[in-house]
């Protein structure tokens, strides 16, 4: 899965993660450049997190 995002609500990033996690037996997620707050949740579901020299994961972009 391709992942880039500036964040949105944990509670539909939540349900998301969720949704891979019940429909998928593995899952990587790509990160070119930023997950954040929402989208770190659903990063952090997954199996393996592929990450460049200038990918971040972030709490929210107030922190990026």
């Amino acid at each position: 899965m391709l992942l880039h995002s500036y964040g949105g609500g944990v509670d539909s990033a939540y349900m998301i993660a969720k949704t891979l996690r019940k429909n998928f037996s593995k899952i990587r997620v790509y990160i070119p450049h930023v997950a954040a707050s929402g989208a770190t949740l659903i990063a952090i579901s997954a199996d393996e997190i592929v990450m460049g020299e200038i990918s971040r994961l972030s709490p929210s972009m107030l922190f990026a």
